[in-house]
């Protein structure tokens, strides 16, 4: 389902979210930023608008291809990238790898478009917010919020390595070179940290599950996570 926040006031951004079809991975709620176009003055965008109110031509047009999407248009011919860059992080689920019915696929002519859509029904549909602030979470909640803890201690021989950048739960908290220790509490079972490049290519992703009131020590190295610790609920240990 599509919704529309303040469609008076436009941003170079949109909010997604999906539950997993396959495995029950709640993705939670995730900004995307799409590429700036020239405005132009269309009628209308989304439910409500007024006609001939001015509106970005990217907004116009990337609503349009969303919409064509959850009516059943997975494949489409599409002339560019826009609705594929904006959904990216959706692409295989960070738990299970599953790919979700409804994520776009490119077809070159109409009829094998109109074939795979016949033949793929999708089976659910993602939650996807234009503008405004980021909505609230209402599900997949912890009781209490659990401690992650993530370390790194690198030698000298990768101490000064650039190139990319650390994310829990699409919070960046800084370099993913070098030594570091991040420390962050979720309120989420569900659970993703997030590898990327300067660009903001994302290189490596690492699901893992949190318990209401645990604490969770986790070690990164060589591109790859690994729980060391869980402290249960109100231990002294955690931190």
């Amino acid at each position: 389902m599509i919704h529309y926040q303040s469609p008076e006031r436009y941003a170079n951004r949109l909010y997604f979210r999906y539950t997993c079809e396959q495995c029950g991975f709640h993705s939670h709620w995730m900004m995307q930023y799409f590429r700036d176009l020239p405005s132009s003055a269309e009628v209308g965008f989304g439910p409500g608008s007024e006609p001939g109110s001015p509106v970005p031509y990217h907004f116009k047009r990337l609503d349009i291809m969303l919409q064509h999407i959850l009516e059943g248009r997975r494949a489409d011919r599409r002339t560019d990238s826009l609705v594929y860059d904006v959904l990216a992080r959706a692409r295989k689920c960070p738990k299970c790898g599953h790919q979700q019915s409804w994520f776009p696929v490119q077809r070159l002519f109409t009829f094998s478009a109109n074939r795979y859509n016949r033949k793929h029904p999708m089976l659910s549909e993602p939650d996807i917010v234009f503008c405004g602030n980021s909505p609230q979470e209402e599900f997949d909640l912890l009781e209490k919020p659990c401690s992650i803890t993530v370390v790194h201690h690198a030698e000298a021989s990768e101490a000064n390595e650039p190139g990319t950048y650390f994310c829990i739960n699409e919070m960046t908290k800084g370099k993913a070179y070098g030594s570091f220790y991040y420390t962050q509490d979720t309120r989420f079972g569900d659970n993703v940290i997030t590898v990327r490049s300067l660009s903001g290519i994302v290189v490596l992703t690492y699901y893992f599950r949190a318990e209401s009131g645990a604490g969770i020590k986790i070690y990164y190295e060589h591109f790859k996570f690994e729980i060391t610790a869980v402290f249960p609920p109100d231990s002294s240990e955690q931190g």
